[in-house]
């Protein structure tokens, strides 16, 4: 039995108001058990493993299991400050007897020039307790691997891109149908920092337009979602406030057709003026937006009612495009960027993002560069699992 720890896969309903996290993460959690198999995999989350009497997932692990997955996150931050979460990750590692294998490990830097570049001792110290561990270590994209050589001096490290990926190979087929035959369906967008005016921007065309947004994370988003939902009238979240982006007064009102079709045919709504009405966003958190707990009715949702999906939230994309759907990346930080690059997805930076329309993202996905390396990245991920002796059988891919 394979144990796998990390993200949440499911998320509760406390999630978002009352709980610190992203509905993205999902997606990459879901991802171990779906690759090795949810019958030879326990899933810490859950709780099964408590049946077995154990006082702790640890003392479960070295009693029942032959192994330990850990899916990870942007676990290392450079030039930040914080040490004790890097201590307390070591030592949980510390706690297992058994073989571990990182899934997905990645860096968050505010940087691309690493030469005045830090992390902390911790981070190093823990890195190298990992690379003797667990190594070699499964990182997301060049740009961690770089961070790892040069300020950590830890070089047992295989560069894999998302295991999330990896986690639906029969999408890759219903992706190049797609392509070649677009069905009806809307568009998703999620943005991540609506500080940044290029997101305002797209933010305001979801509102006007005809798309669904898709948020992970935002609480401010959520409680006026809740609020139209129940007809009170809605908190308007400070980005949009503080940016001038709600208008005094309604304009007079255009005509709206359904989700389902509207994006394929001729297009009615306006470019963005800059401003929303209150009733605008009202009807718009009633109606169009979305945010999921479980990633398997995302997965639905997407396949039934969406056409594409674009913005700068990495995971949301990928939910669209492991459900067969093309998605456009807008990067916007080392971390998306060495995502896309290695797996060879679509994308456009946010500088030239912010005067797109949703059909230019469409435009955009261009999906050739991956169909011609999609067998290489595959055959470079099992190569990452057989040398953690994980049970792996490479798929047929279209």
């Amino acid at each position: 039995m394979i144990a796998v720890a990390g993200c949440y896969p499911r998320m509760p309903q406390k999630f978002p108001l009352d709980m610190d996290e992203n509905s993205g993460n999902m997606i990459h959690a879901r991802a171990p058990q779906r690759i090795l198999g949810e019958d030879k995999t326990v899933e810490y989350h859950t709780m099964r493993w408590s049946l077995a009497g154990e006082k702790s997932y640890a003392d479960f692990v070295n009693k029942h299991c032959n192994h330990l997955v850990i899916s990870m996150t942007n676990t290392i931050k450079v030039n930040s400050g914080i040490k004790d979460k890097y201590v307390r990750f070591q030592r949980m590692l510390e706690l297992y007897d058994v073989p571990i294998t990182i899934f997905g490990l990645g860096v968050r830097s505010p940087v691309d020039d690493l030469s005045e570049a830090t992390i902390p001792d911790e981070a190093i110290t823990m890195l190298r307790y990992m690379e003797e561990r667990c190594g070699p270590i499964g990182v997301r994209g060049e740009f961690t691997k770089k961070v790892f050589e040069e300020l950590a001096g830890v070089t047992n490290v295989q560069v894999t891109g998302c295991p999330s990926f990896f986690s639906e190979p029969a999408a890759f087929s219903a992706l190049r149908r797609q392509l070649a035959n677009p069905q009806p369906g809307t568009y998703t967008y999620s943005g991540t920092k609506y500080e940044r005016a290029a997101e305002r921007a797209q933010f305001l065309r979801i509102v006007k337009g005809d798309g669904i947004y898709i948020e992970p994370t935002h609480r401010g988003n959520h409680r006026a979602h809740l609020q139209a939902l129940k007809g009170k009238p809605i908190d308007i979240p400070d980005f949009l406030t503080a940016n001038n982006h709600v208008a005094t007064e309604d304009p007079a009102p255009r005509g709206r057709r359904g989700i389902v079709g509207r994006l394929l045919g001729p297009r009615e709504s306006a470019p963005p003026t800059g401003q929303v009405t209150r009733q605008e966003l009202t009807d718009f958190y009633r109606n169009r937006y979305r945010l999921w707990r479980d990633p398997d009715q995302w997965l639905q949702f997407n396949r039934e009612v969406v056409a594409f999906g674009f913005g700068t939230r990495f995971h949301v994309n990928m939910a669209t495009v492991l459900a067969g759907k093309p998605a456009t990346w807008i990067t916007h930080d080392t971390r998306t960027r060495e995502f896309c690059d290695f797996l060879h997805l679509p994308h456009v930076s946010l500088e030239d993002s912010a005067e797109m329309e949703p059909q230019d993202f469409r435009a955009a996905a261009n999906y050739d560069a991956l169909f011609d390396h999609l067998p290489a990245l595959f055959d470079n991920w099992a190569s990452y699992l057989e040398a953690h002796n994980l049970p792996y059988s490479r798929p047929k891919l279209p």
